[in-house]
């Protein structure tokens, strides 16, 4: 795979994880944790970002890389 197919596929993995457990917390569906534009509620924004922070940081350790070798520009 190439450095971005991995990123992407990190980030996709982590966004799908975070939403997950967000669901299984309130037991809400996705579309119900989010405004009409999409986006998550201010309720559950944060908590989101920091489920998405954990997840993205494990899977870039599975990856066998460090956040430095996949997202730094070269």
């Amino acid at each position: 795979m190439k450095k971005e197919e991995i990123i992407d596929t990190i980030k996709q993995f982590a966004c799908s994880l975070a939403e997950k457990e967000l669901v299984d917390k309130y037991g809400k569906l996705p579309e119900q944790l989010m405004t009409k534009g999409g986006t998550y509620r201010s309720k559950y924004q944060d908590e989101f970002d920091k489920l998405y922070d954990r997840y993205e940081y494990r899977l870039i350790r599975l990856s066998g890389k460090n956040a430095d070798e996949l997202f730094v520009c070269e």
